[in-house]
C-alpha cells in the first residue's frame, strides 16, 4: 500500500519535478522561455504554453507531444516529438536577424570552437526519432514589410537506413505552396536537398517592390534547385538552380520587360549549376521596349573561385531592329555579341566590364 500511495504522489508530482528541472536548465543560458508541463508518464510527455522572449514571443507553440520507451530513455533515444500550433516571427535589422535576446556563452579552448556541427551534435538528432509539425506560421518582418508563411513538416529516421534521415516541409508563401525536400546522411555527414515551386504568380509580391514606385513585376515564375552540402566541415559540394518565366511584363519608368514574342510566347529560362569551386550561368532572351526596342539574353556566364569570392566571363548577345523613335529619330537595325568580366568580394562588392567583341570596353 505504501509502494502504490508513494507511486501515485510521484506521478502526481513529476510534471512539478520535470518543470523545475526545464527552467534551471535553460535559466544557465539566459533564455526567457516558459512552458506548461501536462503529463508526465513512462511511455510519453506533454507540454503546453510553451513561449521563447520577453514581451512579444519569438517563438510560441500551443503543445508538444513527446513519444519514448523506458528502454529508449536508457539509451537516449525518443520516438517521435509532435509540434502543433507553432508561432516563429522573425525580425530583420540591416540584413541581420534580430533576437530578443542574448546568449550566455561558456568559455571554451578557442581550438575546440567550431562553426559545423560536430559528430555528438548529428548524433542527437538521430536520437530525436520521428518529428512532426503542423499548423506552423513563420512571421517574417522587416522594415515595413511583413508576410507571413504557413509551413509543415516531418522529419523521418530510414528504418532500413537508420542513419539516414528524411526532411519534408510544405510552405505557402503567399498562398503559393513551395515544396523542400532534404536528406542527411549521418554516415557521410553530407546533406542533398530538393525544392519545387511550380508556378508563382509574381505579383503577390508586388507590396515588396514598394521600395521604388517605378518598379511593377507580373508573370509566372517556375523554380526548382538541387544541392549538395557538406556537414563537416560545412561547404557547397554542388547546386544547380533553373526557372521558367512566363508572361513577364517587368516596368521600371519608361523601360519595359517582357518575353520575346513570336508566334508563341517563349519562356525566359535561366539556370545556375556549381560544382566545387566552379560553374556556369545561362539564360535565354528577354525583349526590352521603351525609348527604343531591343532583345538582350544569350547569356552565358562561367563562374570560378577567386580569393574570398568569384570572377566570372561570359557573354550575351544585342540585338536592336530597325526602328523609329518617339522622337522620330530613325535606328538601324544593330546586332552585337557582348564579352563580359568581373569579380566579386566577401563583402557583397562587384566589379563588371563589358565590351564588343571586336571593340574596346565600354
Amino acid at each position: 500500500i505504501a509502494a502504490f500511495i508513494l507511486g501515485i504522489a510521484i506521478f502526481e508530482f513529476l510534471p512539478f519535478f520535470v518543470q523545475n528541472i526545464i527552467y534551471n536548465t535553460i535559466s544557465k543560458k539566459n533564455l526567457p522561455i516558459s512552458l506548461k508541463v501536462r503529463d508526465v508518464g513512462l511511455w510519453g510527455s506533454d507540454f503546453s504554453e510553451i513561449s521563447v522572449g520577453a514581451g512579444e514571443p519569438f517563438v510560441s507553440i500551443d503543445s508538444v507531444r513527446v513519444d519514448f520507451s523506458p528502454v529508449g530513455l536508457l539509451q537516449k533515444k525518443l520516438n517521435k516529438v509532435s509540434l502543433s500550433g507553432i508561432e516563429l516571427n522573425l525580425h530583420f535589422q540591416d540584413g541581420k536577424l534580430s533576437l530578443p535576446w542574448q546568449v550566455v556563452q561558456e568559455t571554451q579552448d578557442p581550438e575546440s570552437v567550431s562553426d559545423t556541427p560536430d559528430d555528438y551534435h548529428l548524433e542527437e538528432l538521430y536520437n530525436l526519432g520521428e518529428i512532426s509539425i503542423d499548423r506552423a506560421v513563420i512571421n517574417v518582418s522587416s522594415g515595413n514589410n511583413f508576410f507571413s508563411i504557413p509551413c509543415s513538416f516531418n522529419v523521418q529516421i530510414n528504418e532500413a537506413s537508420p542513419r539516414l534521415i528524411s526532411i519534408r516541409a510544405e510552405l505557402l508563401v503567399r498562398e503559393q505552396q513551395i515544396t523542400i525536400t532534404a536528406k542527411i546522411d549521418l554516415e557521410t555527414k553530407e546533406v542533398r536537398t530538393d525544392m519545387g515551386a511550380d508556378s508563382l504568380d509574381l505579383i503577390r509580391f508586388a507590396d515588396l517592390f514598394e521600395i521604388n514606385n517605378d518598379f511593377t513585376a507580373s508573370g509566372s515564375l517556375g523554380v526548382k534547385a538541387e544541392t549538395h552540402f557538406g556537414l563537416t566541415p560545412l561547404s557547397l559540394i554542388s547546386a544547380e538552380v533553373s526557372g521558367k518565366l512566363e508572361q513577364a511584363d517587368i516596368g521600371f519608368g519608361e523601360m519595359r520587360i517582357t518575353n520575346i514574342n513570336s508566334k508563341k510566347e517563349q519562356p525566359f529560362l535561366l539556370n545556375l549549376a556549381v560544382d566545387n569551386d566552379k560553374g556556369r550561368f545561362t539564360s535565354t532572351s528577354l525583349a526590352i521596349g521603351g525609348l527604343i526596342e531591343a532583345e538582350v539574353g544569350g547569356l552565358d556566364l562561367s563562374l570560378s573561385k577567386s580569393g574570398n569570392g568569384f570572377s566570372f566571363e561570359g557573354g550575351f548577345s544585342l540585338n536592336i531592329p530597325e526602328q523609329k523613335t518617339a522622337a522620330a529619330l530613325s535606328i538601324a537595325p544593330v546586332h552585337l555579341v557582348t564579352v563580359v568580366h568581373g569579380d566579386t568580394d566577401k563583402d557583397g562588392g562587384w566589379q563588371l566590364q563589358a565590351a564588343a567583341s571586336d571593340k574596346q570596353t565600354l
